[in-house]
């Protein structure tokens, strides 16, 4: 049979058949042959086929109730059940009949099922085609309160699927009457939606118009209350209209989103105080919005350089009130009673004072000769260029924790300066936090910390990091230079995990980084690298090509080891029960010859050698299968346990029969008598050593890769040109 002929099933009315359907004919034949079948002779242009439920085999499950198209009925395979309905022109214009001339629960009805089947592409190409989007703006304008869902969700479907590129004023000035106004939720979620395809696809009039009408912390207002759904549709405006505005009028409305009354408004409302776990959806826009703010807030200080040049009295007026001469001062003046020092040591974080680090005495002038043998000193950083958050980072850290502060600066002048290492702790932290670049297109990450925040959100971060830091370079006791760099990228991965545990205070914030310890980013890594290589040892294509050719000599190797046990020999009991052949001695030794044609067996004694008592042979070339459990002629008629390894030899004049004492025995005699009966060895224990010995020969071959990041091709190199002719014969040799 063609591949293009398929088994399908066909409802039309109460009746099915089954039908043989040739996908290669013209989609109109196929239903006109239908129609004729089955009584409606010239009303074939009236019906389609639809989809009823797609075939097993179907690669998209999710055609079902859509219309057969040409470029669909690749989809229709064996098996596939079909049914033959009114085809998409005709039901919009039976819908609109109902719509136009009806009033309540049945015009209600007719839009609903006019809103199902837009999610058709087919259907709702047609609805376009026939003008169907002016009629429902046009009914939108009387449209009762139960009738708007479903008329938005007519346009929104059509401009969803591409077929409707833009809306009319009054349309435009519908769904902002419906965002504004006090309407049902799912209204206002499919007005929402239809503002958002209006931003992302419509003329640039049109956006404009959307966003003079509108403001976003208007929009911001609406999540709430509000169901999950609608919030989603909510932040999901307010980035479409943050990247599509022009400069001005964006870095307008993130000034006035960086209050933090609207990350917290979020925050209570979406995030539910941090008890609600956010979908991916979700995620991703609180995601676009965090590093869109981040960047708004923090973007232009973080470019900014300021040059470091301390030696020559040039550093800039906020950085000299954070000079550590000036905090030291600053410091020593201050009484040292218990609740000044511990007053500087605190965290407030949601109307929550939450220990930061405990209050730890100021150290001496010269670094605490436990620290000497951790650190070394680096290259002196003086000439860097340094960012303005970074000072401004330090100057938070200094004013709100005095004792860490000092402790910081004393170990960071163990490795360079303090401004040098707070600089890359800023740096670390932008990273983490995508701030300078983009938001990432498919990214879930986002820290509900930045929403519950009310102010110094980066800094309290900086805190945390710059503190963390200094433990990670403890636990790593780094020496040189360059462990320095070490300790950062621990740092990176150490922020990373810690706030994609998305705590919602600090003091979880800290707990999720004192477990995220160095130790275990380490393991973290070595379980990453190790996870890779089994990776690419199952799934690359090259090291597959490697595996097939060593395949056969390790079998070859296998099959020897099988062999050589046998020649090796072993002794095998004569009863069924170990124990009582234990008792009454009663064995018997067998082996094999050296030149792999005899099988030489007989009565075994402990007291004399093994091979000494062995008068009996049988011929391997005289042997004519081997079976195994209830098939041997010595297990028939007895019970047995089912787990119980014997196996028999028949041969010519009988059989030659086995009772290994366990199952490694087992595998290795009848593997080797397979083998010497010229059989495929086809056992699992077989092919578990030679796939262990294929491991292990791969694994020894990819350790001259080394540590080095080379990638291992996944295509094959190029085959070279043929020659110009083959002549290659040297006629001077002929």
């Amino acid at each position: 049979m063609p591949d293009s002929i398929v088994s399908v099933a066909v409802a039309i009315g109460n009746d099915q058949t089954l039908v043989k359907m040739d996908r290669s004919l013209p989609l109109d034949e196929i239903i006109a042959d239908l129609c004729v079948n089955h009584g409606l002779i010239g009303e074939c242009h009236k019906y389609a086929l639809q989809i009823a439920r797609p075939s097993p085999k179907a690669e998209d499950q999710t055609i079902s109730n859509r219309y057969v198209t040409p470029e669909l009925i690749s989809q229709v395979l064996d098996g596939t059940e079909l049914r033959l309905v009114f085809s998409a022109a005709t039901t919009v214009r039976l819908l609109f009949e109902v719509i136009t001339d009806e009033r309540g629960s049945k015009r209600k009805s007719a839009l609903q099922k006019l809103a199902n089947a837009c999610e058709d592409p087919e259907f709702a190409r047609c609805f376009v085609e026939v003008e169907g989007p002016s009629m429902i703006v046009e009914k939108l304008k009387v449209a009762a309160a139960g009738e708007i869902t479903a008329a938005l969700a007519c346009l929104r479907l059509s401009m969803q699927h591409g077929y409707l590129d833009q809306l009319c004023h009054v349309g435009i000035d519908r769904v902002v009457a419906e965002i504004a106004g006090p309407g049902e939720s799912e209204a206002l979620r499919e007005a929402l939606l239809i503002a958002c395809l209006v931003i992302a696809r419509s003329e640039p009039e049109h956006g404009e118009r959307l966003r003079a009408a509108l403001t976003t912390t208007e929009i911001l207002t609406l999540v709430k209350g509000r169901s999950p759904g609608v919030q989603l549709a909510v932040l999901g405006l307010v980035n479409a209209i943050l990247l599509s505005s022009e400069s001005p009028r964006r870095e307008e409305d993130l000034k006035a989103l960086a209050d933090s009354q609207w990350r917290q408004l979020i925050f209570r409302h979406v995030l539910g105080s941090g008890q609600r776990n956010a979908g991916d959806e979700l995620a991703h826009q609180l995601h676009v919005l965090q590093t869109m703010l981040l960047n708004s807030i923090l973007g232009q200080s973080q470019e900014t350089l300021v040059e470091n040049d301390d030696e020559n009295g040039k550093i800039p007026s906020f950085w000299r009130r954070v000079s550590t001469e000036t905090i030291l001062e600053s410091v020593e003046s201050m009484p040292s009673t218990p609740e000044l020092s511990r007053q500087g040591s605190t965290i407030t974080l949601d109307e929550v004072t939450q220990t930061y680090m405990p209050s730890m005495p100021l150290p001496s002038p010269k670094p605490p000769p436990t620290l000497k043998r951790y650190f070394s000193y680096m290259s002196d950083s003086s000439n860097d260029t340094i960012s303005h958050l970074t000072p401004n980072c330090l100057e938070y850290f200094s004013q709100k924790y005095h004792d860490s502060f000092v402790l910081a600066k004393e170990e960071a002048e163990l490795l360079s300066d303090l401004n040098h290492v707070a600089q890359n702790v800023v740096d670390v932290l932008c990273t983490v936090l995508r701030v300078g670049t983009s938001h990432e297109r498919t990214s879930t990450r986002y820290c509900p910390l930045f929403f519950s925040a009310r102010d110094a959100f980066f800094e309290e971060l900086f805190c945390h990091a710059i503190w963390t830091l200094g433990k990670t370079v403890r636990d790593l006791r780094t020496r040189e230079p360059e462990d320095h760099l070490i300790a950062l990228r621990v740092l990176h991965r150490q922020l990373k995990d810690a706030l994609d545990a998305r705590p919602t205070t600090l003091s979880a914030l800290a707990e999720n980084l004192k477990e995220t310890s160095a130790a275990h980013v380490q393991e973290l890594w070595a379980a990453e690298r190790q996870a890779k290589f089994e990776n690419l040892l199952q799934k690359h294509p090259a090291i597959d090509d490697l595996r097939n050719d060593i395949r056969p000599k390790a079998a070859r190797l296998v099959t020897l080891q099988r062999l050589n046990a046998l020649k090796a020999g072993h002794k095998f009991s004569k009863h069924f029960d170990t124990l009582k052949a234990q008792k009454a001695k009663n064995w018997w030794f067998v082996h094999l010859s050296d030149d792999e044609r005899v099988l030489i067996y007989g009565d075994w004694d402990s007291e004399s050698q093994p091979y000494s008592n062995l008068h009996k042979r049988i011929s391997v070339a005289s042997a004519t299968g081997l079976a195994t459990g209830k098939r041997c002629p010595h297990a028939k008629g007895r019970k047995y346990p089912t787990d119980k390894t014997f196996f028999s030899l028949l041969h010519e004049g009988g059989s030659l029969d086995f009772i290994a004492p366990n199952k490694e025995i087992y595998n290795l005699w009848t593997d080797g008598l397979t083998a010497l009966l010229g059989r495929p060895v086809l056992s699992a224990a077989f092919h578990e050593d030679v796939d262990m010995i294929v491991d292990m020969e791969v694994r020894l071959r990819l350790l001259d890769l080394g540590d080095a990041p080379t990638p291992v091709p996944m295509d094959p190199p190029p085959l070279p040109s043929p020659p110009a002719n083959y002549e290659f014969c040297d006629e001077s040799l002929v």
